[in-house]
């Protein structure tokens, strides 16, 4: 009996987070919400955007996060590779999932048009800067497949 309900929740956990990510994306690619301009790039980032990641407060450890804090985003990635992943032309950086204990298939990450991709990350770039780091610190290029 124990197994059945391991497998049950185990299915309804998985099955849960496929019909979040399908509604999300569904409700994403068909939205007002993903206009280019930075009021809407604003919205997004604040009802879309926050539900995996961190804008506020301090910094926390992975463990207790679904995806990248990413209050100093403006700071800390290039625009031009942000906004090649937010289009889905460039890889994850973290292959298996934010969380490698877990030891499981990343989950989706939502794929915008080129001009949307060009809003959000201009919209980072003015919103979340952090003196501490230094713009354009993280570079993709240097990391390695060991590291990632």
């Amino acid at each position: 009996m124990k197994q059945k309900l391991r497998f049950l929740s185990n299915v309804m956990e998985t099955t849960g987070w496929l019909v979040l990510i399908g509604a999300c994306v569904t409700l994403l690619a068909f939205s007002p919400l993903w206009a280019s301009d930075a009021g809407q790039a604003e919205t997004t980032v604040q009802n879309v955007c926050s539900t995996c990641h961190k804008f506020q407060g301090d910094p926390e450890s992975r463990f207790n996060l679904k995806a990248p804090d990413l209050m100093w985003a403006g700071s800390k990635y290039q625009h031009v590779w942000l906004v090649g992943f937010l289009t889905g032309k460039e890889n994850r950086l973290y292959a298996k999932s934010y969380r490698w204990d877990q030891g499981r298939q990343p989950d989706a990450h939502v794929t915008l048009p080129e001009d949307q991709a060009e809003a959000i990350a201009t919209y980072l770039e003015k919103r979340y800067v952090d003196s501490r780091v230094q713009v354009g610190a993280f570079d993709v290029s240097k990391v390695t497949k060991k590291e990632a």
